[in-house]
């Protein structure tokens, strides 16, 4: 799937989304999913996504802040992501992907960053 796809939503579904991408690990995720473009390990995007949200590099990180993020995003993140069809995540493999919203999640991102910039 590229992530350069263009669509517009409606409003009942940009203001799901919004509130959706409110939460800064839920933002997060999806920058590094669309970044990479590609299947992850729900481990790795615990430990890139604690980091990110520390603000320290991933080795710089104690394992048991990377298992915490990643019972949240086995939990509660990715299956919401995964519910609006920005993330793919397969519980038993333990992997998340783009899904087929990942270009309209980022870009609405990258929208209200600039917004606030101005």
């Amino acid at each position: 799937m590229a992530v350069t796809e263009n669509r517009t939503l409606p409003s009942e579904d940009l203001d799901e989304q919004l509130a959706l991408l409110a939460n800064d690990q839920r933002r997060a995720i999806v920058e590094i999913l669309a970044e990479e473009n590609r299947s992850h390990h729900v481990h790795l995007l615990a430990g890139w996504t604690a980091a990110e949200e520390r603000g320290v590099p991933l080795d710089a990180l104690p394992e048991q802040a990377v298992e915490r993020m990643e019972v949240k995003l086995h939990h509660h993140h990715l299956p919401k992501l995964d519910e609006a069809g920005i993330v793919e995540y397969d519980a038993e493999e333990n992997r998340a992907a783009p899904g087929p919203e990942m270009a309209t999640a980022r870009r609405l991102i990258e929208s209200v960053r600039s917004a606030r910039m101005n």
